[in-house]
C-alpha cells in the first residue's frame, strides 16, 4: 500500500470566498485585475515584511523574468546560469531573449551548487539565477568570493518560495 506524500499544505483563512465576492461587487469592481485592491494589499504586506522601498507585482514569475531580460539587456549568445531544479519558465524567459542556458546542479537543499558555478562561469556569462527553495539560500559570502574577480555578472533571485526568509539576519 502506498502512502500519499503531502508536498505542501495550502494556507486557508476562510476569507477566500468573501474576498472573491468583494472583487465582483460594485465596491471593488473598478479594481478588478492584478493591480487592484488585493494586489495593493499584497504590496503593502510584502513591503512591510521585506522592508523594501519599492515592490512591483507581476502576473507571473515568467512575466517578471521577461522584464528582467529587458532591464539587463540580454543579447543573443549571453549565457545565463540557472539551477537544474527550477520551473521551466526560468529558462524560457531567457531563451526567448536569445540567451544560452547553462544548467547547474543543485545541492542537498535544492539550491544551486556553488562549487559547480565556478566551472560554469565564462566570459559570456551575463547572469546567474538563484532559486531560494523552501527558504534556503546560497552562501552569499562564498558567492561573493567566487564573483570577486569576475566581470560584472547579474544575480537574479527567485525567492517565491522564500518570502520572509533571511540570510544572516
Amino acid at each position: 500500500m502506498s502512502k500519499h506524500v503531502l508536498f505542501n499544505k495550502p494556507f486557508v483563512t476562510n476569507q477566500e470566498i468573501s474576498n472573491i465576492r468583494k472583487i465582483f461587487t460594485k465596491k471593488l469592481n473598478s479594481d478588478f485585475g492584478y493591480q487592484g485592491f488585493f494586489s495593493q494589499q499584497c504590496v503593502k504586506e510584502i513591503s512591510k515584511i521585506t522592508k523594501a522601498k519599492n515592490v512591483f507585482l507581476t502576473s507571473s514569475c515568467t512575466g517578471a523574468l521577461e522584464i528582467i531580460t529587458n532591464i539587463i539587456d540580454i543579447k543573443k549568445g549571453d549565457e545565463i546560469i540557472i539551477p537544474s531544479f527550477t520551473f521551466v519558465s526560468a529558462a524560457d524567459a531567457f531563451v526567448n531573449a536569445g540567451a544560452k542556458i547553462i544548467f547547474c546542479n543543485i545541492d542537498k537543499n535544492f539550491i544551486i551548487d556553488l562549487e559547480e558555478i565556478k566551472a560554469k562561469i565564462t566570459r559570456k556569462t551575463k547572469a546567474i539565477v538563484l532559486v531560494h527553495y523552501n527558504g534556503n539560500s546560497v552562501n552569499f559570502d562564498e558567492l561573493k568570493k567566487i564573483l570577486n574577480k569576475k566581470k560584472k555578472i547579474f544575480i537574479i533571485e527567485d525567492a517565491a518560495a522564500a518570502l520572509g526568509s533571511k540570510y544572516k539576519k
